[in-house]
């Protein structure tokens, strides 16, 4: 136990109303008709502050430094507990710079997205915190700092995704030595489809093709058939079957499954088999500079530049296509089973996610319920 020279009792009680003494990391603040205790204090490169009691709640100098006892058993013992080959718990800034540099190392997928959050709002938020004190009320302060922000919900929830991949990346790496608690998303506004319009579909792929043929072909294939961005990168050559217009989908989520292609697209993959690929070669999205598996594995830099120059949300992803696709369908009176066949749903609950009403639908709705209920007068007073 430290040795108090100015924190003693006499010195506490002579204290005028305001004044304070600090020793140790201890605070004491003179109230009026009574004493507050609070701890502030370094542990391991991390602040601590805490507020422990009123005097008048029976809190003592005592309760404060086990307070400070305990803090620093807890920092020994998660020392201890670090993962082999680890003496300090790595802290959040140091282990995303190092998740990035694996994943640029490793053909990660959404490097650019990832960053984006990691250095706008993850890294200024969590700041040298060691990982393994990420807990779930962290996370929640987290959340209520962007949402005070005015951030959306949409927004923030993908920045959850990208430290909940972190910090699993972070128990396989050995960074931590035991799985982190499940990061939920919020609930909200996010849970609504976000779908691009016909003139919209129209702007995004004029842009792409000024961009580069492998993107155009990426987007032509993405809002004509709903397939999911990997399914497209990774489609090989041989699996297209053009005469009788589908696709074998090998890594499909659901399982290996065929996909029906319209017309017009079997066509434009013939020219672009003719006119951009070359013979013996595997995948329809070959990579330019070489990766691991062949195929290019991320396009979403290409496809963010294309998005910005059609006037579109920056928040617009590749996955926003099959949204589209879903929503078109099933506005336009496509039968359910014919909607999920064409989407590969399993179940009737995703379907559901796409029968959302447009405005334009209720719009149309009142218009005819006030020529039904016209009608109905009209017949009434003849």
């Amino acid at each position: 136990m430290p040795k108090y020279e100015r924190l003693t009792r006499a010195n506490m009680v002579a204290l005028q109303e305001g004044d304070f003494i600090f020793e140790h990391g201890i605070k004491y603040t003179r109230l009026k008709g009574d004493g507050r205790f609070a701890v502030n204090i370094m542990v391991d490169g991390q602040r601590i502050q805490r507020a422990i009691g009123k005097e008048s709640e029976g809190v003592t100098r005592t309760q404060a430094e086990e307070f400070i006892a305990q803090a620093r058993t807890h920092a020994r013992e998660q020392r201890l507990s670090l993962p082999k080959g680890r003496k300090l718990a790595i802290g959040f800034s140091e282990a995303a710079d190092e998740y990035l540099a694996r994943l640029r190392s490793s053909d990660g997928k959404n490097i650019a997205k990832k960053e984006q959050h990691l250095r706008n709002h993850l890294k200024p938020f969590f700041g040298s915190m060691p990982l393994a004190n990420i807990n779930e009320m962290e996370i929640g302060r987290f959340k209520a700092t962007r949402k005070a922000t005015g951030a959306a919900i949409g927004t923030i929830n993908r920045e959850l995704a990208t430290l909940s991949h972190m910090m699993n990346c972070g128990l396989d790496w050995g960074w931590i030595n035991t799985k982190p608690r499940k990061i939920g998303l919020m609930k909200g506004e996010s849970n609504r489809l976000v779908a691009l319009n016909p003139t919209e579909c129209a702007n995004l792929l004029k842009a792409a093709s000024l961009l580069d043929p492998q993107l155009y072909l990426f987007c032509r294939m993405g809002l004509s058939t709903g397939m999911r961005h990997m399914e497209i990168l990774s489609t090989r050559i041989e699996h297209l079957h053009l005469a009788e217009r589908r696709i074998f989908i090998w890594k499909a989520k659901t399982g290996a499954e065929y996909q029906q292609i319209p017309g017009g697209l079997a066509e434009y993959l013939r020219w672009y088999l003719k006119n951009h690929c070359y013979e013996g070669q595997e995948w329809l999205f070959q990579s330019k500079f070489g990766t691991k598996v062949g195929y290019r594995t991320s396009i979403d830099d290409a496809f963010r530049t294309a998005c910005k120059n059609a006037g579109l949300s920056e928040e617009i992803t590749p996955h926003v296509m099959r949204h589209t696709v879903g929503t078109i369908l099933t506005n336009e009176g496509k039968p359910a089973k014919q909607v999920m066949e064409y989407m590969r749903h399993k179940t009737h609950e995703m379907y559901l996610r796409y029968s959302h009403v447009t405005d334009e639908t209720r719009k149309a709705t009142a218009d005819l319920l006030e020529a039904t209920i016209q009608q109905a007068v009209l017949r009434g007073s003849a």
